[in-house]
């Protein structure tokens, strides 16, 4: 095992992961800030009511939140956090495609609570494998990476899909629910290059970064540790024999 920190691979900060998490990140941006911009007008054309919207809203942050709490204990107590961050990026695509099915609030609901299920259940996962992934001392570089494709996602997502939005209403003003579903439909493909993106960019390095992780805490303390013990019973019980 190595003793003298993590592998050469690891010692840039702009690594495989890094670099990874923040374009998927930006993409996933892209799809969920879309839908959370033109989500509003989509329930006015359906004639859902502003109260539902936001209850919507509501349920879908508590269950995000709530999603967090224990995500983290479950991939700390089981493992396969590249598993569950993949079924993280996915289930969001579901929820999108159910939103743009929908033809009231119970289906934009469960849409909703899908999609930030899948929020709650991938980001601290996704956290933990960059962490891992790159040297202490350069964490504030990488997670200020990560942080920033995340905005860059935020800002140019929705405002392309405004712009999507005026063209499509423009081009098929009799349908009033149309457009909104062609912009949902549309934001999907982002969402999809994302889940294959992280599938990518964590094959190996997630992989190195949770073996290293495991090994330094099953091994590295012992072997530290319980040579010191037998030392002291030795000696204890060579000065009796003295004695």
């Amino acid at each position: 095992m190595n003793e003298h920190g993590p592998p050469a691979a690891n010692s840039r900060w702009l690594n495989r992961t890094v670099t990874g998490a923040g374009l998927t990140s930006a993409l996933g941006d892209f799809c969920y800030e879309t839908t959370t911009v033109i989500l509003p007008g989509f329930l006015a054309v359906l004639g859902i009511p502003a109260a539902a919207l936001g209850a919507i809203e509501g349920t879908a942050d508590a269950v995000a939140s709530f999603t967090k709490m224990f995500s983290g204990y479950v991939a700390d107590r089981f493992g396969h956090r590249k598993v569950l961050v993949l079924i993280g990026y996915g289930l969001t695509p579901v929820g999108q495609a159910l939103i743009a099915l929908a033809g009231g609030w119970p289906l934009v609901l469960v849409g909703r609570l899908v999609s930030w299920f899948g929020k709650g259940l991938r980001g601290p996962l996704r956290d933990a494998i960059v962490a891992q992934a790159i040297q202490p001392e350069t964490r504030g570089r990488a997670f200020g990476f990560h942080r920033a494709m995340d905005s860059v996602g935020a800002v140019v997502g929705p405002s392309l899909g405004v712009v999507l939005l005026g063209w499509a209403q423009s081009s098929t003003p009799a349908d009033s629910s149309g457009p909104f579903r062609f912009v949902l439909w549309l934001s999907l493909n982002s969402r999809c290059i994302g889940r294959d993106g992280v599938s990518r960019f964590s094959e190996r390095s997630g992989t190195i970064s949770e073996s290293r992780f495991e090994a330094s805490t099953r091994s590295e303390e012992p072997a530290q540790t319980i040579p010191q013990v037998s030392r002291c019973r030795g000696a204890l019980w060579g000065w009796r024999f003295l004695a």
